[in-house]
């Protein structure tokens, strides 16, 4: 009986310890760095400050990450390859962010902006570059950078293109390319649907001309328009009825607030028909690059 429980006690231990140590692979960040980390630099303070920045970087930290970055990279020999290393996961961090000016403004004042093909990461910084370029409409500058992926490789150039062209909403280029790309049926189906159920920024502001609230039917939002017709009926009505029961100065205060209401739901119009129109583009956006994995984040190869 006795063996019997201490092999019990035993087997319950090792599943335990087993437990332990792949919870420990899976909180483990992915590796990034170019080359392993050798013994010489764990004894550096940049390292301790790189090895902060990648676990914020891992956990989507972006910003806390490239604070430890630039820390990293001030006490980093600057003549090294991980200073460029360090530049790089800096660039990426501000990309992955969102923040693709400053990750232009990054790249475009330190020494990555002369990296040629060695550069272990090349390919992912051209790929962040275009796409940033493209995001900020430097279409000059994002057609250089879409040489250079041209040169590593053209399907890779193709498909930044035509991310380009999306962000552009150039259409006809987005048809050229997808036919390049053997893709061009059902991208341009969904580009003809787009095309369809897009609105008019005129027509909805004139509509709420003619009747308040017509311009928002007309974008679908049946709730919106009975809203506006319904008040601003009933302010003619009441500022008509002031007028007349000889409350002059009430009626021109609530025709004031009228003339407001019905100037606002013009404005209104447009505003809600670009809402409108860039709910369905981003749509449109991601089935393209999302569902046929070439959105330019799914091309890297060093992530965090």
């Amino acid at each position: 009986m006795r063996s019997l429980y201490l092999a019990l006690l035993l087997w319950a231990s090792l599943c335990l310890s087993n437990l332990c140590a792949s919870t420990s692979e899976l909180s483990t960040p992915s590796q990034f760095c170019f080359s392993e980390i050798n013994e010489q630099e764990l004894t550096q303070d940049w390292t301790k400050e790189y090895t902060i920045a990648l676990a914020f970087a891992s956990q989507k930290d972006y910003q806390t990450a490239i604070n430890c970055f630039k820390r990293a990279l001030i006490l980093c020999p600057k003549s090294s390859l991980r200073s460029k290393e360090i530049e790089y996961a800096t660039v990426l961090s501000y990309y992955l962010d969102q923040q693709y000016s400053n990750a232009i403004k990054f790249f475009e004042t330190h020494s990555l902006l002369y990296i040629d093909q060695q550069f272990p990461a090349y390919h992912d910084l051209m790929i962040i570059l275009h796409h940033s370029y493209e995001a900020l409409k430097q279409s000059k500058k994002a057609d250089i950078i879409l040489e250079r992926i041209s040169d590593l490789s053209k399907k890779e150039a193709l498909s930044a293109a035509l991310t380009g062209a999306i962000l552009r909403k150039d259409f006809k280029t987005v048809e050229e390319v997808s036919t390049k790309l053997g893709q061009s049926e059902w991208i341009m189906k969904l580009t003809h649907n787009l095309i369809g159920r897009q609105k008019s920024h005129t027509v909805a502001r004139w509509l709420n001309v003619f009747l308040p609230g017509m311009g928002y039917f007309y974008l679908g939002q049946k709730k919106a328009a009975l809203c506006a017709f319904m008040l601003n009926g009933l302010l003619i009505w009441g500022s008509v009825q002031l007028f007349l029961s000889h409350y002059y100065t009430l009626g021109a205060l609530t025709a004031i607030f009228e003339i407001g209401w019905y100037a606002g739901g013009i404005v209104g119009a447009k505003e809600a028909t670009t809402l409108l129109n860039e709910t369905l583009f981003a749509n449109y956006a991601e089935k393209i690059l999302f569902q046929d994995d070439i959105a330019p984040k799914n091309k890297l190869r060093y992530e965090f």
